[in-house]
């Protein structure tokens, strides 16, 4: 019996060590605006209510959905959205077999300001940022939201995509996104909660437009 209750201890430890594993293991930044090669300062623990968003702005994520808490995320720098002149990097190394996600500001979607999000226009944002990345790498609209808190009035919506697959270990370079608006975020999809998103591709969830 006492052997029996050592294994099992030994399994519950050793699954709360995966778990607890981070699977973004490093980002180098280079070519952003100001301070052009500083690295993303570190997040605590996954997305969550109250957490700062970018690395040089005091914006608070709000409103986070339940089915994104805990994800993994990169503090980028929101300055960046300026960077039309120079391509910026964020080189991210993962070191698991994880979904990537990202994040774009709702209003690059919104061409004629009636509140109509077009989501291919979203998604034409997305693949500038990522162009560096393999070309066998997809992405997918979730449906979901992450709210940066801007101020007591303003809530700004960033509609998340996440790849239709899980790429392999290693790094991958996210570019530019000269908008002018809220700069991308981008992260890591932990598991289980990966497990469910793979399926999305198939689903259909893209939608043409959402209002």
């Amino acid at each position: 019996m006492k052997s029996k209750l050592i294994l099992v201890l030994v399994f519950v430890f050793v699954l709360s060590s995966v778990a607890s594993a981070s699977i973004i293991t490093n980002v180098d930044r280079s070519r952003g605006r100001g301070t052009a090669d500083a690295d993303p300062l570190a997040s605590a623990g996954g997305l969550a209510d109250g957490l700062m968003v970018y690395s040089d702005r005091t914006y608070p994520f709000a409103n986070t959905p339940s089915a994104m808490l805990g994800w993994e995320y990169i503090r980028t720098f929101n300055d960046d959205k300026n960077t039309s002149e120079f391509d910026v990097s964020y080189l991210v190394t993962i070191g698991e077999h994880e979904q990537l996600w990202i994040a774009v500001d709702d209003r690059l979607g919104d061409e004629d300001g009636d509140g109509v999000i077009d989501t291919d226009l979203l998604l034409a944002w997305v693949e500038l940022a990522t162009y560096r990345l393999p070309s066998d790498i997809k992405w997918v609209d979730t449906d979901m939201n992450l709210y940066v808190h801007e101020s007591s009035t303003t809530d700004r919506p960033m509609s998340v995509f996440v790849t239709t697959t899980a790429p392999l270990a290693g790094s991958y370079d996210f570019g530019l996104n000269p908008t002018g608006k809220n700069f991308y975020i981008i992260g890591a999809v932990p598991e289980p909660m990966t497990i469910a998103l793979l399926g999305l591709g198939g689903l259909g969830l893209i939608r043409r437009k959402r209002s």
